[in-house]
């Protein structure tokens, strides 16, 4: 009689999540912080600045994130980020590295 035990072999969870997120003249949801918070590595690789902040942004009271520019932000568990351009459309690139 044999005896069979099944191991149950998951794949590991990514080491980072990255994401690109379109940001428009409206405010827009760039990145949600997960249950225990993260940091997330913010950059711009487009032709406008971002301004970043909490819902309601906007051009005049967000943080700017230059064309070209990047910056970590250490963000608490369920916070947000959202971004704004003045005019027109602009990608930025999101990375959270998970431990």
């Amino acid at each position: 009689m044999f005896l069979f035990v099944a191991l149950l072999l998951a794949a590991p969870a990514a080491a980072v999540v990255i994401n690109r997120v379109t940001v428009a003249t409206t405010e827009t949801l760039i990145y949600t912080a997960p249950v225990g918070g993260a940091t997330v590595i913010v950059r711009n690789p487009g032709t406008v600045s971002v301004y970043l902040g909490p819902t309601g942004v906007l051009t005049t009271t967000g943080f700017e994130l230059a064309a070209g520019d990047a910056m970590s932000i250490p963000m608490g568990s369920g916070d947000t980020l959202y971004g704004i351009v003045a005019s027109g459309t602009n990608v930025v690139h999101t990375m959270e590295p998970r431990r």
